[in-house]
């Protein structure tokens, strides 16, 4: 799990909770370190970058020790095309991936390639009672799960239209 430190921090500790492993890659060793004590042995902290070019032996080397991987949800907005289809070779057939995607992805002038995965969660913006808002880390990681439970495919959290709407 990509973002494990960040915004799908629930969503490791709620995977930890239903009986799951959770390999968590970081580039920051104190949140990682934070969330390694709070989920205890379940939890296999990597530190390391998905952008490193050392990432495929690292994973391997995970891979290695601790068996293989039943599937990945990465968040990390900044992230080369290069390095996000890396870690889903390293993921391979072992199970289903989800790549969230900041709302820029939908903007108008986007442009952007799309990023390979068997489902991807766009991440746009919730209403709220004082207007739009960005989503919270609780609900991101709701929908990541949802998304990893559900059928191959792409789906939308909240809005990314109309564009003029878009929290600042």
């Amino acid at each position: 799990m990509v973002g494990a430190t960040g915004v799908l921090r629930p969503a490791a500790t709620a995977l930890v909770r239903r009986g799951h492993r959770v390999s968590a890659l970081a580039r920051r060793p104190g949140p990682l370190a934070d969330l390694a004590r709070e989920c205890g042995d379940a939890l296999r902290p990597l530190a390391a970058d998905v952008a490193d070019p050392g990432l495929p032996e690292a994973l391997d080397a995970a891979r290695r020790a601790a068996g293989p991987f039943t599937g990945a949800r990465l968040y990390r907005p900044d992230a080369p095309a290069g390095a996000v289809a890396r870690l889903l070779r390293a993921v391979g057939a072992g199970g289903p991936a989800v790549l969230l995607l900041t709302s820029a992805w939908a903007a108008p002038d986007a442009g952007q390639p799309p990023f390979p995965a068997a489902r991807r969660l766009l991440l746009g913006w919730a209403a709220g009672p004082g207007g739009p808002r960005w989503h919270t880390p609780e609900e991101i990681s709701a929908g990541a799960l949802a998304r990893f439970d559900g059928p191959p495919g792409d789906a939308v959290l909240g809005a990314v239209r109309p564009w003029p709407e878009r929290p600042a």
